[in-house]
């Protein structure tokens, strides 16, 4: 028996989706004769086949893997199948328009066929409203790739990056408006028209805090690296002061001592016109949390910047606001060390330098205990004896008022010893120029000190870029550590000619030099660099009596 349903059916079930995903979606029956259906008892129906019409780029496949619909499986009419399908495959953004109707209906077995319209693909974009050099640098910044389906997601994407483009640059009310056209010369694309007003580029006016009673102003504004107040012209003033308090005289001033070039340049950012700070979203955070550390390094561990508001004085000046929430002045209680054996209490508490009643200073005890630029550190006391599986954990235990008590738990773990070294990098210079600098050697115990030793001889021969790394690779299961050098060639050449013509003719000189020069590649007939060995050669002449003729070789 033929059965057929009514297209009636779908308009309620499609409005509530359009409701809940304001995606523009059609669905059609084109069965006859119509079938009346019964929405509180739905018929199950055998999809047979499914089609789809109106692809250009799409895969067929693809679409119909979105639809979480197949051919063999079993639906509901009326059920949420269709709903499903049609959102799966809007959920993809690759459409702008789809309709879902049965095709033939015959013995309770369906043909769907899918009509899509695809989302037109990117073809170019322009910019309208900034300079040449300006657009450049704003490509690199986007995504926009020819081919790509426009959609509203991706333009708004778009106009995000740009407008924080602009941001960073100081540029705080920036706007950005893109329109996206049909292309007139090929089908089913659009252009984008992007136009920026980047509006004026904003200075800081000043920066005023607001509930720091420990800390000054003056102090809080000294550690933001990226944003100054707009400077005063003050010297003259300044200079008053300094004569009249006899400050020059009683203080260590300017005819006690002589000043030094960073006090020059940090009195010449506060002081001198010429210094102007731009605003930036980007750096205030990153000045935010400068501000932050400072709190905690004096021992206001719970310190926070809770209202930050940045106002416009005038067309071109802002002033910013922040409201500190600066807490407690937290001091150092007991010290107490568990886990160590091979080190003893009063050992540990030497070499981490921080004594009872000291502030609290999270930074400080970090630097003690792994990496302290000053001096001695515990994980240097522990890795130059080869316990490179060494860990530390300072935990707080107890507070009493403003008193932290700590714990210090250490896993010392057993001693390692490096298995392999490896050097990569090096283009130029020869492994074994790299490999008799090194103090870390195959078979030997691991040894820090060691390892900073061999980073600085390195350093010295001036073959390689400052950036080099040494990567130590612990390997806890055999207990052994590899070593890793990552270098980056950067010998240094000269070759230096000059001449001319005087009256008793030609006179010229000529200079070879290199530091990575190889007498062992010359023999080889190779080319000779990459040995580490200095080489100079330099001839001079003035085309009558005076020659002269040098080599150095080391």
């Amino acid at each position: 028996m033929k059965k057929s349903f009514h297209h009636t059916f779908w308009i309620p079930f499609l409005a509530s989706y359009m409701l809940v995903s304001g995606a523009l979606a059609q669905t059609e029956i084109t069965s006859h004769p119509p079938l009346e259906l019964n929405y509180t008892t739905p018929v199950s129906y055998l999809v047979e086949d499914i089609q789809v019409t109106g692809i250009k780029f799409l895969d067929k496949e693809a679409i119909i893997a979105f639809l979480g619909i197949k051919s063999g499986d079993t639906i509901q009419i009326p059920g949420p199948a269709i709903t499903n399908a049609i959102q799966g495959l809007w959920k993809q953004k690759l459409v702008k328009d789809v309709a879902i109707y049965a095709s033939q209906v015959t013995d309770y077995r369906v043909v769907l066929t899918v009509s899509i319209t695809e989302s037109p693909r990117l073809s170019d974009y322009s910019f309208e409203g900034i300079k040449r050099k300006e657009q450049e640098q704003l490509m690199e910044k986007l995504t926009l790739v020819k081919g790509k389906i426009v959609t509203d997601e991706l333009i708004k994407n778009t106009q995000k990056i740009i407008q924080d483009y602009w941001l960073e640059k100081g540029y705080l009310y920036a706007t950005v408006a893109i329109t996206s056209l049909p292309d007139p010369v090929l089908p089913d694309h659009n252009r984008l028209k992007i136009k920026i007003d980047k509006g004026e580029q904003l200075s800081i006016n000043a920066i005023h805090f607001q509930g720091n009673h420990h800390i000054s102003s003056h102090i809080l504004r000294g550690q933001m690296q990226h944003l100054r107040e707009k400077p005063r012209f003050t010297l003259v003033k300044e200079i008053l002061k300094q004569v009249v308090t006899l400050r020059p005289i009683s203080k260590g001033g300017i005819l006690r001592r002589p000043i030094s070039l960073k006090e020059s340049w940090d009195y010449s950012q506060k002081h001198v016109i010429l210094f102007f700070s731009k605003f930036s979203k980007a750096k205030f955070e990153e000045d935010k949390k400068r501000i932050i550390n400072y709190y905690q390094s004096q021992g206001f561990s719970d310190a926070a910047i809770v209202v930050d508001t940045i106002s416009k004085q005038e067309d071109t000046l802002l002033n910013v606001y922040m409201t500190v929430e600066e807490g407690t002045q937290y001091r150092i209680g007991d010290i107490k060390w568990a886990g160590n054996h091979l080190y003893d209490d009063d050992t540990l508490n030497q070499v981490l330098n921080i004594k009872k009643g000291d502030i609290y200073n999270p930074l400080l005890l970090q630097q003690g205990l792994y990496n302290n630029p000053a001096g001695e550190d515990v994980a240097g006391l522990y890795m130059d004896k080869g316990y490179v599986f060494f860990h530390a954990d300072p935990v707080e235990i107890g507070l009493k008022g403003d008193t932290v008590d700590l714990e210090i738990c250490i896993q010392e773990g057993p001693p390692a010893y490096i298995n392999k070294v490896f050097i990569e990098g090096n283009t130029l210079t020869h492994d074994h120029v790299i490999r008799r600098e090194l103090r870390t050697l195959p078979g030997d115990k691991f040894n820090r000190t060691k390892l900073q030793r061999s980073y600085r001889e390195l350093a010295q021969l001036n073959l390689f870029s400052p950036d080099l790394e040494i990567l130590p690779i612990p390997n806890a299961v055999d207990k052994t550590v590899d070593i890793k050098y990552k270098v980056k060639d950067r010998p240094q050449f000269e070759i230096k000619f000059s001449g001319g013509w005087g009256s008793d003719g030609f006179m010229g000189a000529a200079v070879l030099a290199t530091n990575n020069f190889s007498l062992g590649n010359l023999w080889r007939s190779r080319l000779p660099i990459g040995g580490g060995q200095s080489l100079g050669i330099k001839a001079e002449t003035d085309a009558k009596e005076y020659k002269n003729f040098s080599l150095e070789f080391t």
